[in-house]
C-alpha cells in the first residue's frame, strides 16, 4: 500500500484538503482519513478526479483507461470513494475494508457497491 500521508500532502498543495465531516467526505482512506468534497451551500464543488492532483499517474486523462485507473487507486491506497449525494461507498472489485472504514460507512448510513 502506498503511502496515504504522503498523497494527503500532495493534494494539500494542489488545494484539496481533509475533513472530519463524512457527510461532505468524497473519500475514506484505511486509517479513516477523509477528503473533503468542499461543499458550498449543500453542493459538492470538487469532482472525485481531484484525487488525481496526488497521484503520478501520467495518463489519467485517458477516457479509455478510466476504469483501470481507479482500479490503481483503489488498490494503491485501499481507498473508499463516497458519493454523499446517494450515501454509497464505492470499493473496487475484491476490496476489503479496514475495520475503521466499515465503522464509520455503517456509522453513516451509506450503502457498499462494488464496481
Amino acid at each position: 500500500m502506498k503511502s496515504i500521508r504522503l498523497l494527503v500532502k500532495r493534494l494539500a498543495d494542489a488545494g484539496v484538503f481533509t475533513t472530519d465531516n463524512i457527510n461532505e467526505a468524497i473519500y475514506i482512506f484505511p486509517d479513516g482519513t477523509m477528503i473533503d468534497g468542499q461543499f458550498m451551500d449543500g453542493m459538492r464543488t470538487v469532482d472525485h478526479r481531484c484525487i488525481f492532483s496526488g497521484v503520478n499517474y501520467p495518463d489519467y486523462y485517458s477516457v479509455s483507461n478510466t476504469q483501470a485507473l481507479w482500479k490503481r487507486l483503489h488498490r494503491e491506497y485501499r481507498l473508499v470513494r463516497l458519493v454523499p449525494e446517494s450515501k454509497t461507498a464505492l470499493i473496487s472489485g475484491r476490496q476489503h475494508l479496514t475495520n475503521i472504514q466499515k465503522h464509520m460507512i455503517l456509522e453513516s448510513g451509506y450503502i457498499v457497491e462494488r464496481y
